[in-house]
């Protein structure tokens, strides 16, 4: 009679079985509205900019809000800084080239997000 080797198959209980593992708890992001000052901008090119007011419909705060512009090399976008203020933001959107167009800033959350147009003349 052959006599199994025991350290083996202790070895095989210390792997984590699937039943045993428990499940990764998700926080649910609710959706909310992104609202901003402006839906269109129409800037001189070369150098016109304007500032935008963004916030979320509700109670809200923008950490995290990121702002991305469709063509960097035409049209940049800016936050200011505004101490104590959480639940709006400013941000500079500047054209930068002699290019016309039309081109989109977008602002994000994880929970939302908000298209706008700008106007190269």
């Amino acid at each position: 009679m052959e006599k199994k080797n025991e350290s083996a198959v202790n070895a095989g209980d210390s792997r984590p079985r699937f039943a045993d593992a428990k499940p990764e708890t998700t926080t649910e992001i609710k959706p909310c509205t992104i609202t901003a000052s402006e839906e269109n901008l129409s800037l001189k090119n070369g150098g016109g900019d304007l500032a935008v007011i963004v916030g979320v419909d509700g109670e809200g705060e923008l950490e995290g809000l990121t702002a991305t512009s469709s063509s960097p090399k035409n049209v940049t976008v800016r936050r200011e800084s505004i101490e104590g203020v959480t639940s709006r933001a400013v941000f500079d959107i500047r054209s930068i080239s002699p290019n016309t167009g039309i081109y989109q800033v977008k602002f994000e959350l994880p929970c939302g997000k908000k298209e706008i147009l700008v106007k190269v003349r």
